[in-house]
């Protein structure tokens, strides 16, 4: 399978291996053609990535350390669709390898773009399409259409923040407030990331008693931060009504975990993408120059 990924008209051409990964490539054909905003890593460094709305499995896992510059991977936990340019920095994980940049002398433009997203992170939005590289669609995957009318309303939640930010981010960014909107965005996006991550490890622990009574818990100690704390009341009221249907034990409790998994991943990219990382770094870094009490 090969795909195309077209960023302000800029191509890169990826063949991707069907047999290493059938179902995860299956999957993503599935969802193609994909509109991205790309994100910044935070830790690892030397990749571009953008947020899919795609839950599969690990599949053929490999150390993503391993994984050569111009690697096209996949990382489960995240749902992360990555692009390497260089050794990652330090990251510890196992991800689905798909496939690689066709033109291996491109890795350089990837990195020149890696570069561009981190210096006009939370300023301007860099967005991009991937499809496939013979412009022919794939008919919608079975999943896309709830098999359960209990499930409809969290299925329109989690497309709907696939499509738009939550109608409260805009004003939350505006808001002067002291230590705002900094403190309320960064927090939000701390939460929604780390349930997203919570219910991906309780997804794959599978338990009932994990599931049915630990998951609504930490769903709702997220939707009183994100409403409470945060101003997000749109979020918190769709996280509240995901840990209802967990508790009311009309639908498998696995498949509200994967409609909720996937509405956090839409949350958690457009809060990640709302925040400056480049310059909050750079203050951070400023900030410390002279601190001592933390010095060795």
């Amino acid at each position: 399978m090969k795909l195309i990924l077209e960023i302000d008209k800029r191509v890169w051409r990826i063949r991707c291996d069907g047999s290493a990964a059938p179902r995860t490539l299956a999957a993503l054909a599935a969802i193609l053609p994909l509109p991205l905003r790309l994100q910044t890593p935070k830790i690892a460094g030397a990749h571009i990535y953008w947020q899919a709305p795609l839950l599969c499995d690990l599949e053929a896992g490999a150390d993503i350390m391993s994984l050569a510059p111009g690697a096209f991977l996949y990382w489960p936990e995240r749902q992360f669709l990555e692009v390497l340019f260089a050794p990652l920095q330090q990251e510890t994980a196992s991800v689905t390898a798909l496939g690689a940049l066709e033109n291996a002398g491109q890795v350089a433009e990837i990195a020149r773009l890696g570069d561009r997203v981190r210096e006009t992170a939370g300023l301007r939005p860099v967005t991009g399409v991937l499809r496939l590289a013979n412009g022919q669609e794939v008919p919608p995957s079975e999943l896309e259409s709830p098999r359960l009318s209990e499930l409809a309303a969290l299925h329109v939640c989690r497309n709907e923040i696939w499509q738009a930010p939550p109608p409260e981010l805009a004003g939350l960014i505006a808001d002067r407030g002291i230590l705002h909107p900094a403190g309320p965005v960064m927090l939000a996006d701390s939460e929604a990331r780390g349930l997203h991550e919570l219910l991906w490890w309780m997804r794959r622990d599978g338990r009932p008693v994990v599931l049915q009574a630990a998951a609504p818990v930490a769903i709702d100690k997220a939707a009183a931060r994100l409403g409470g704390f945060c101003h997000l009341t749109s979020c918190a009221e769709a996280l509240t009504g995901i840990s209802d249907l967990l508790r009311s034990g009309k639908v498998p409790a696995a498949d509200v975990i994967d409609e909720a998994i996937l509405y956090l991943g839409g949350l958690s990219a457009w809060l990640d993408t709302a925040i400056p990382w480049n310059a909050v770094n750079e203050a951070f870094r400023t900030a410390t120059v002279s601190r001592k009490d933390l010095s060795s």
